[in-house]
């Protein structure tokens, strides 16, 4: 099993655990029966840990077995809070963990016939770009990989394993790879301001979608290639950037999926919760999701401390992204890019362009979110935090939860593609 970091990933991304607690306080985590039984012959955990639950059922998917339990706070119940540090993992060593907290913050893609790796951004270690190298953690991964993917299921994946351009275009994995690679290699010169980065991307989206790749001969695919990229990212340096108009149908389908991305991930607890509770977060669901595409009026309060937020604090500039936030962003692009996970088998089987288009209402949901903590904070400049925070919330529902894959999430973003550049204009400063 062939494992692919790529080199503009790890040229820019480093990663080491800070033990911030942040996914043992955030994820459900699933785990299957041997696990629970390795787990439970371990200790006796509930002497230790002083519980009467180290595992709780959930009707979710990826779920079938059950997931590690919470305490009221919401924190792993095999978490040390004293020192943030995992109690199975402090006594027992790394490998005695749930296979899900062993990856994580990894995430592994197929990809013709090797192992595509990525990031996740809903951890501090990663948005902060802890000192540590990626590659030195490929051994891990591979181990991880082979037991989660068996020879059989692996083959089976390989062979739809390469995602459609656009729509049903499907062409051979060496020019996908060459058309990934021209978006990276214009990324990572960072020439371009985030906004207008963005704004190349669903340009150059919009081109290739109009090519039909399979009558491209070999001879001419580098070239053609190569004139859509440099043309396109050439309109982009050129442009002039002014805050969109946003037209009202618009407004409120992103405003439904910022709502989609900006929540904070479901924390399911020990506590049951019964079904007139459910139908009462399921009614507020709704409420707040006509809410959000308002641009006036009172903003859904999402976290305990959106205090009487209103949707004109989110509409107006807090000043130039700092220099920090500006590097979060880019390593966000690449990474997403670079592990293919932003189209595929490990994003809703999304193409490539509804991929690209995806990323960019992705990164105006983190400017918008980011306006709001510089808005809460009663602070009229962004400062880094503002944008570490939104990318975490956002990349903690990115592609990892099944909302976006709903049926009513697809049509709001099929509707969106005709208004991406005002969209992006109007919420990434």
């Amino acid at each position: 099993m062939k494992i692919n970091i790529h080199n503009q990933l790890s040229g820019c991304q480093s990663y080491s655990c800070i033990n911030c607690g942040h996914g043992c306080k955030s994820f459900m985590v699933p785990v299957s029966i041997d696990e629970q039984r390795s787990i439970m012959d371990l200790e006796d955990w509930f002497s230790t840990l002083n519980t009467d639950t180290l595992f709780v059922d959930i009707s979710a998917p990826g779920f079938t077995d059950g997931a590690l339990a919470k305490r009221t706070d919401k924190s792993c119940v095999f978490l040390d809070v004293e020192d943030n540090l995992c109690m199975i993992h402090k006594k027992y060593g790394f490998q005695a963990k749930p296979k899900a907290c062993q990856l994580f913050p990894f995430v592994i893609t197929p990809f013709d016939g090797e192992i595509r790796i990525a990031l996740r951004f809903d951890c501090s270690g990663v948005c902060k770009n802890s000192a540590g190298r990626l590659d030195d953690n490929i051994k891990d991964i591979k181990r991880l990989a082979q037991s989660i993917y068996s020879p059989a299921a692996l083959e089976k994946i390989q062979k739809t394993s390469i995602p459609p351009i656009y729509g049903n275009m499907i062409i051979e994995s060496d020019k996908f790879n060459h058309i990934n690679d021209s978006i990276l290699a214009k990324i990572v010169t960072r020439q371009l301001p985030i906004n207008k980065l963005v704004l190349w991307l669903v340009s150059f989206a919009e081109h290739i979608s109009k090519v039909n790749w399979k009558n491209v001969e070999t001879n001419d695919f580098n070239g053609l290639l190569s004139l859509l990229a440099d043309g396109t990212f050439k309109e982009a340096e050129n442009q002039n950037i002014e805050t969109g108009s946003v037209t009202a149908k618009a407004r409120a389908m992103f405003g439904q999926i910022l709502y989609i991305l900006c929540r904070g991930p479901e924390i399911i607890t020990e506590d049951k919760i019964g079904y007139i509770k459910r139908l009462k977060n399921r009614l507020s669901d709704a409420a707040a999701l006509k809410q959000f595409g308002n641009n006036r009026g009172p903003v859904p309060k999402l976290w305990d401390n959106w205090e009487k937020l209103d949707f004109s604090e989110m509409e107006k500039s807090y000043g130039k992204m700092p220099e920090e936030a500006t590097d979060l962003l880019y390593r966000y692009l690449i990474n997403r890019i670079a592990g293919l996970n932003y189209c595929g088998p490990n994003y809703y089987n999304y193409s490539m362009v509804n991929g690209i288009y995806s990323l960019a209402y992705a990164i105006s949901a983190i400017g918008w979110l980011a306006r709001a903590n510089a808005a809460i904070n009663n602070r009229t400049e962004y400062q880094y935090d503002d944008f570490a925070k939104a990318v975490m919330v956002v990349d903690s529902n990115n592609g990892y939860g099944s909302a976006l894959n709903a049926g009513g999430a697809g049509l709001r973003l099929k509707y969106l593609h005709n208004h991406c550049n005002s969209i992006i204009r109007q919420y990434i400063d």
